[in-house]
């Protein structure tokens, strides 16, 4: 039984009143003073403030206050000082819960024994202030540790905060922003945090729920009429939550929006009712950007602001935080970090910046330490940010609550598999609850670390693509301010690299192995050009250049060479989110090129984009000169334009729409096997009408030269 299992009312504190409150005692045997340290139990470190004051007749009175527990100003009996031990036990609490410590001969610590309900367990208290001066050196190490192994990481530059309570301890730039004008990082150098992002909407929506303008398991189709997804009992009961616990069924499908820089939230929202779950709904964690963007778009229409305006007035104003939402307002700040990666040689190459600001909720916000500082703060200290509450705590709390298991296998038995929370990962790490979320995105790697039994926060920002060093660096720093003994993370971290890309050099000299050997394409290459086209990943464009074909989506282009039969892939050394992607060309019954399949979501089937018809068989002008009688046999049919779409008039049938299609003919849209080509001469009107049927090819002659009949 826990202390606040036992107790019926606690109250929510910040603590920050009852370390400063405490004077420092009289002399180094006088155990009167304020305190702060933790009692060790089974799987949990918990913090303790103490505060010991002599009383009028000589004697101690004292209070105990628990963060984690939300206990403040508890009062102490039984207190009794015989040196060098000190005893005393919490009034009122069932399980009779007594501290029995040694004051050490310098006077600034109490080390000992916790007992309650039978149970022992150790516990030490210091002085108030002598944990932050250890604090202090313990991070001189670490900058030491950090500029050593900036270079080893191959990372330019790195923006570092680490917060205890409401304390900065440290906010500090290493190395370059801009490696190439030798820039260096401060403690304001804006750096992109990727999907660290993540917890800034689920906090803006934690504070819609607090207003009462939604709830967490609102369904997404009450609150956005016409919301859909290819799954219609999951369209039917996605809520609020299971947007931002990836629960959805629905995989990353990240390449929809990537390098897309045309399209909209909105459009973006109405995308994803085309793409294909991997799994039902609520059956496992998928992670999935895109329903972070929904969630966005879920603010903005429940607010009738912007996802952008919720997130600067419920947290960047009144934290004074120092961060942008864009890569232009980035690039335009004097301060900021300009993004590299390694390219295959292992050398440094610069990064462009991708806007990415249609998927802002999901990854958008760029950065300081500073800033990224006062954020933890607000977390550490219950939501609340210089004695302004921004979020009641128990909100808060939901935050960092497990709401899904992400069914990974423990690597170390001293760090439990992550689950999911909302917009954070939580795991026991260490003996030590650790709630964090990572960001990657093009040329930055970042990561936050929150303790919040120890009211510890850690923050790594670097300018460098997909770089493991913001997990290690954090790691390094928790073992070092939570007393831990140390783990080389970052020689490991390094270690691991390189056998990582031992292994992926390997597996590339090993991918002929999966080729047919002398084979070639089926069709000319001027065949396979055209515009494909998927209602939820948009437009491809298939294009020849030269002897080779190349591949234009989105924002991204890839040549593409010949592997085997029809397929071809994204050549290496070229665009990376295209690079080895296999785009497989299906012919239709007529031998053409009608179809491409591209594997751009591992999780599901290969997207299948169909080639579109020549656009200028929507043309009126063109159509105008199709429109006439033609001679089939006995009958005479008749063609009709209405806007830019034909008609075709068969004496006792219904009429039937002709809609364009490959090859430049047109189907027949209430019967698709039978398709209408017309032959036209270099100028006027068509002469010659042909049906392609099964069974036949029936050819019908202009009777007459009618001018449009629309």
């Amino acid at each position: 039984m826990t202390m606040l299992q036992s107790r019926a009312v606690l109250l929510i504190v910040t603590l920050c009143a009852a370390v400063s409150a405490g004077a420092a005692a009289t002399s180094p045997s006088d155990p009167a003073g304020a305190w702060e340290g933790a009692i060790s139990l089974p799987g949990q470190r918990l913090e303790v403030v103490v505060r010991l004051e002599r009383s009028a007749d000589g004697g101690l009175t004292g209070v105990i206050s628990i963060p984690a527990q939300g206990a403040r100003d508890l009062p102490l009996e039984a207190l009794a000082w015989e040196p060098p031990t000190v005893r005393f036990t919490i009034s009122g609490v069932p399980g009779e819960p007594r501290f029995e410590g040694a004051l050490s001969a310098d006077g600034l610590s109490i080390e000992g024994t916790f007992r309650q309900s039978g149970l022992a367990s150790p516990f030490r208290l210091d002085r108030a202030g002598t944990a932050a001066k250890r604090a202090t050196g313990m991070l001189d190490e670490f900058r030491g540790r950090i500029r050593g192994a900036l270079e080893a990481w191959k990372v330019p530059g790195a923006a570092i905060a680490v917060v205890r309570g409401g304390e900065v301890l440290l906010a500090e730039g290493f190395g370059t922003r801009d490696r190439e004008r030798v820039l260096p990082v401060t403690e304001n150098t804006l750096f992109a945090i990727g999907s660290a992002t993540k917890a800034f909407t689920t906090f803006v929506l934690a504070s819609m729920v607090d207003e009462g303008a939604l709830d967490w398991d609102d369904r997404v189709r009450d609150l956005v009429p016409g919301f859909r997804l290819e799954d219609p009992h999951a369209a039917a009961e996605l809520t609020v939550r299971d947007l931002v616990t990836h629960r959805s069924g629905l995989p990353r499908h990240d390449l929809v929006w990537y390098g897309n820089q045309k399209i909209t939230r909105a459009e973006l929202v109405r995308r994803v009712g085309h793409l294909a779950p991997a799994a039902g709904l609520r059956e496992r964690l998928l992670y999935n950007n895109l329903m972070y963007a929904v969630a966005g778009h879920v603010i903005e229409v429940v607010t009738g602001r912007s996802w952008e305006e919720n997130v600067r007035e419920r947290i960047f104003a009144p934290l004074g935080m120092r961060a942008v939402l864009s890569v232009d307002a980035l690039q335009a700040d004097a301060d900021h970090a300009v993004g590299w990666r390694e390219n295959d040689d292992g050398a440094l190459e610069p990064m462009p910046y991708r806007p990415i600001e249609v998927m802002g909720p999901a990854g958008s916000i760029n950065a300081s330490a500073v800033g990224m500082a006062r954020w933890m703060i607000l977390h550490l200290g219950g939501g609340r940010f210089e004695g302004r509450e921004l979020l009641p705590a128990g909100l808060l709390a939901e935050l960092h609550a497990p709401q899904v298991v992400t069914g990974a296998r423990p690597v170390r038995p001293d760090i439990s598999p992550a689950d999911y929370a909302l917009g954070w990962f939580v795991e026991t790490w260490r003996g030590h609850r650790r709630v964090w979320h990572g960001g990657h995105i093009d040329g930055f790697s970042a990561m936050v670390s929150l303790f919040p039994d120890d009211r510890l926060g850690i923050v790594v920002l670097v300018n460098v693509d997909g770089s493991a060093f913001p997990e290690m660096a954090s790691r390094h720093a928790a073992d070092l301010l939570l007393g831990l003994d140390e783990v080389p993370w970052l020689d490991a971290g390094l270690t691991e690299r390189s056998q990582v890309r031992d292994m992926i050099a390997e597996a590339r000299s090993r991918k002929a192995e999966r080729k047919v050997p002398g084979t070639r394409p089926a069709h000319a290459l001027a065949d396979y050009a055209g515009t494909y086209l998927h209602p939820g990943y948009g437009a491809l464009e298939i294009v020849q250049d030269g002897e080779r074909l190349r591949a234009r989506f989105h924002g991204l282009e890839a040549k593409l060479e010949h592997w085997h039969y029809e397929t071809f892939l994204g050549e290496a050394g070229g665009e990376r989110a295209l690079e080895n992607m296999a785009f497989r060309f299906e012919t239709d019954a007529a031998g053409r090129v009608a179809s491409v399949h591209v594997p751009l979501e591992p999780a599901v089937e290969p997207v299948r984009f169909a080639r579109q018809p020549d656009p200028a068989l929507s043309d009126p002008g063109l159509l105008a000169r199709l429109v006439g009688r033609y001679r089939l046999g006995p009958q005479i049919v008749s063609v009709t334009r209405a806007g830019n779409h034909l008609t075709l008039s068969v004496p006792g049938q219904p009429p039937y729409r002709l809609v364009p299609a490959l090859g430049g003919e047109f189907r027949v849209e209430q019967a698709p096997g039978i398709a209408v080509r017309f032959d036209l001469p270099e100028r006027g009107p068509a002469q010659v009408l042909t049906v392609f049927r099964a069974g036949g090819v029936f050819r019908a002659e202009r009777i007459d030269e009618t001018p449009d009949g629309g």
